[in-house]
């Protein structure tokens, strides 16, 4: 049996052929068409292999996450499949040359069964994850695994403390691991859970509608040390949410409620945090009803990045987003990318620049539903739930860039940078046709939604100055960094100020001078 977050449950040989879980409302738009307004770049598919294709019986199938450890391999599980008379779901090792091998097949009451997501590296090295069923009570569990394949099970779901946890867990910074269940807790709802690394459990949060119900994506902690994430249903539209909660437990407070389009609905992964410390998810509906990735603020503030088209683009994005080495946004839609509608690899920058990486056809993978993770030679790797050569699934590497998608000019920056005895004036300009340079004075890093460039900066105390450049349909620029120094102190000590005055810096230069002429003539080729 496949788990699917919200459908239920399906059989291998129906997920094979139905549509991605869990879109009924947007496959019926599909199936009535979606206009593309543009044809998206996107790279060639040389960029594109198939490392691995899934087969039931022998290796699992349906594969629902992936993650990059430490020790430079990549783990994942299998919602269903596996070997041996029990095939509830595996966990497993490749690596980026596509050697596959089964660590661990799920056994249902010993372990669970029928992992819905991936697993994480924990700060002692091994993996731990969940599977929504299974376990002493069949209401899902919590379970540790070496990457030598030993198993134990950290946690058994009874209902009161939660049920179906669809999410994988996350290891906060005081060594403890956190989670959302799907159902159970107080009002059977939900909840938000504290797990230590021994497998005793807290109930943080049970939801009650109002304040969110039915969370499928994991959480994500914040600079503040505070969790973030978000719900499939409930809020005040009853169409999801983003919410924050302290590690404790309080402070539970909602930080948006989407509302159906042209908002978004129904998000189903978990957020990533950037750097500046805002987040960045996605989520169904918004102005196309495609699906949408958008960022939101520790403050609540959310705006959308990108609205997928539904068509070229791809849509109905169920995955969480990854965020590269080169500080874009990598993700999947789970439909759209040509008449098939088996979905896309696709690329978006903070400032919301998208390109298309590659689109399925079925033979090399479908409806993608697993977070990206980045190998170290730069490529992505990731995994598609159905098709490939045995209709089980796919596990892919693709390029990290659109290639002929266009790179903005790198910004120049006049005067370029230096030490100065006064305030400078400077201006900022770029080779590309209606590049918009995007500029920052206080060290970070700017982006799309940093102070726009209208005419000179007058720099008058020390200051690093950094830009970029953003244009449709291009890929950012580089980001240009200059430091200013701006010496005001007009002392009288040699080499200071303006140069008046005993000892100064013009009458140092006028012994200089001289000196340096017969140092040059000596040098100067017979």
């Amino acid at each position: 049996m496949s788990m699917t977050k919200h459908w239920g449950v399906m059989s291998t040989a129906q997920a094979r052929r139905a549509r991605p879980p869990g879109r009924l409302a947007a496959a019926v738009l599909f199936a009535l068409g979606a206009a593309a307004a543009w044809t998206p770049a996107r790279a060639d598919d040389d960029a594109f292999t198939v490392l691995h294709s899934f087969s039931q019986l022998v290796d699992g199938a349906l594969p629902v996450g992936i993650v990059r450890a430490s020790d430079g391999n990549f783990y994942g599980t299998t919602s269903v499949g596996g070997s041996g008379g029990v095939r509830l779901g595996t966990v497993f090792r490749y690596t980026a040359a596509g050697d596959y091998r089964v660590l661990h097949t799920f056994a249902d009451t010993a372990d669970g069964h029928g992992p819905d997501a991936g697993v994480i590296e924990g700060g002692d090295g091994a993996l731990y994850g969940t599977t929504v069923v299974g376990g002493a009570s069949d209401k899902g569990t919590v379970f540790r695994i070496g990457k030598d394949g030993t198993t134990s099970l950290l946690h058994s779901f009874d209902g009161s403390d939660g049920e179906q946890p669809h999410a994988t867990v996350m290891q906060a910074s005081d060594g403890n691991f956190y989670g959302t269940t799907s159902k159970g807790g107080a009002k059977g709802l939900g909840t938000v859970f504290r797990l230590t690394p021994a497998g005793a459990l807290t109930l943080l949060h049970s939801f009650s509608g109002d304040d969110g119900q039915t969370p499928y994506g994991d959480l994500v902690q914040g600079d503040d040390g505070t969790l973030y994430g978000t719900t499939y249903q409930g809020g005040a539209h009853k169409l999801g949410t983003v919410f924050r909660i302290a590690a404790d437990g309080s402070g539970y407070a909602l930080l948006h409620s989407f509302s159906g389009p042209p908002d978004a609905l129904g998000p189903q992964s978990g957020l990533v945090k950037a750097a500046d410390g805002s987040f960045y998810g996605t989520a169904g509906g918004g102005p196309t009803g495609y699906g949408i990735v958008y960022r939101i603020t520790a403050a609540g503030t959310l705006s959308v990045l990108h609205a997928l088209d539904g068509h070229a683009e791809g849509g109905l994005p169920i995955a969480k987003l990854l965020i590269g080495a080169d500080g874009a946004l990598y993700g999947t839609a789970s439909q759209g990318g040509d008449d098939a509608g088996d979905g896309t690899v696709f690329r978006v920058t903070p400032s919301g620049t998208f390109a298309v990486l590659h689109t399925f056809d079925g033979d090399d993978g479908r409806w993608p539903q697993a977070v990206l993770a980045q190998g170290s030679d730069g490529l992505l790797y990731g995994a598609a739930y159905s098709g490939g050569a045995n209709g089980d699934g796919t596990l892919f590497r693709v390029a990290a860039t659109a290639g002929d998608v266009a790179v903005v000019a790198t910004p120049v920056l006049s005067p370029a940078g230096g030490s100065f005895t006064a305030a400078q004036s400077v201006t900022i300009t770029d080779a590309t046709t209606g590049a918009a340079i995007h500029y920052s004075t206080d060290g970070s890093t700017p982006t799309g939604a940093s102070a726009l460039y209208t005419g000179p900066i007058t720099i008058a105390s020390t200051t690093t100055l950094k830009a970029i450049a953003t244009a449709s349909g291009y890929q950012d620029s580089a980001v240009i960094t200059a430091t200013y120094t701006i010496a005001t102190d007009a002392g009288s000590g040699p080499g200071s100020g303006s140069g008046s005055g005993s000892g100064g810096g013009a009458i140092g230069l006028a012994l200089l001078l001289p000196l340096l002429a017969g140092v040059l003539a000596r040098r100067r080729p017979r």
